[in-house]
């Protein structure tokens, strides 16, 4: 049986080998050199098998720079989990993986990570993990927390206004997510400073995007803090799994807005 596989890719070199591997494995592919074609065609395809998405989760998109294919990626998997789509077994490969796109890889939807060049054994290979099951999310990340963490990808794609570049003070941070999670209690007047900074950045799925934009720029730790506090895991549930007392994890989440503060001002 013949399965359909598609690669989003911009480099040509890459993309080539791409297409020439998985189709000596076997599968039918289509090429798509940035995120916004890939989700356009996406959207509207019918397949009803199975498929394979190969996704480069470094490939940024000409008119979104600072969008990385985990977007996509969460895209999609909402997309298989709502039903709106035939089962689709996604797989990150980058050449430049670190610990952070790693795990923001498979915390999206990403059933492996691969490092680039793709090569005849790990075409192989993907010709076999089209056959398995739809693996399951991470138990470090409920279904709920996970679907919640979903972006409007939709409207993402059609948003053109970027905010203007500002300082950011730890409080800005901590007033964005207070708006953005669940994870963090202010004021009334704290509150409304963090709906003014959403309202900056285009509403709340652009500020997801500049957050998630942060993710590969973080120390590992820091990475899977800001990780789950995204995917509304409350602090005192994540001080349980990484085995935190109390006054250990209000200092690392203040080194993380401080450290978030720091990225959002350079833009």
């Amino acid at each position: 049986m013949s399965y359909r596989a598609f690669v989003v890719e911009d480099s040509e070199v890459h993309a080539t080998l791409a297409e020439l591997l998985l189709q000596e494995a076997g599968f039918e592919v289509t090429i798509w050199r940035s995120i916004r074609q890939a989700w356009h065609w996406f959207e509207h395809d019918q397949t009803k098998q199975p498929m394979l998405g190969l996704l480069d989760i470094k490939l940024p998109d000409p008119t979104l720079p600072r969008l990385e294919s985990t977007v996509l990626a969460a895209a999609i998997s909402d997309a298989v989990a709502q039903g709106r789509h035939a089962p689709v077994h996604l797989v990150a490969i980058s050449s430049e993986l670190t610990p952070q796109r790693e795990w923001a890889a498979l915390a999206t939807g990403c059933s492996a990570v691969l490092s680039k060049p793709l090569t005849p054994l790990k075409a192989q290979w993907l010709a076999e993990l089209i056959t398995q099951p739809m693996p399951t999310l991470s138990d470090e990340i409920s279904a709920v927390a996970f679907r919640q963490g979903q972006l409007d990808v939709l409207n993402l794609l059609e948003l053109q206004q970027r905010p203007p570049r500002r300082v950011w003070q730890i409080e800005d941070v901590r007033n964005l997510l207070a708006v953005l999670t669940a994870g963090f209690h202010v004021g009334e007047q704290g509150r409304q400073a963090g709906l003014n900074l959403q309202h900056e950045f285009g509403g709340s799925t652009a500020a997801h995007v500049a957050l998630r934009a942060c993710l590969p720029l973080l120390e590992s730790e820091q990475a899977r803090l800001l990780g789950l506090l995204l995917h509304g895991v409350a602090q005192q549930t994540i001080a349980g799994r990484l085995g935190l007392g109390r006054r250990k994890l209000e200092g690392q989440i203040e080194q993380l807005l401080q450290q978030l503060a720091i990225l959002l001002s350079q833009g």
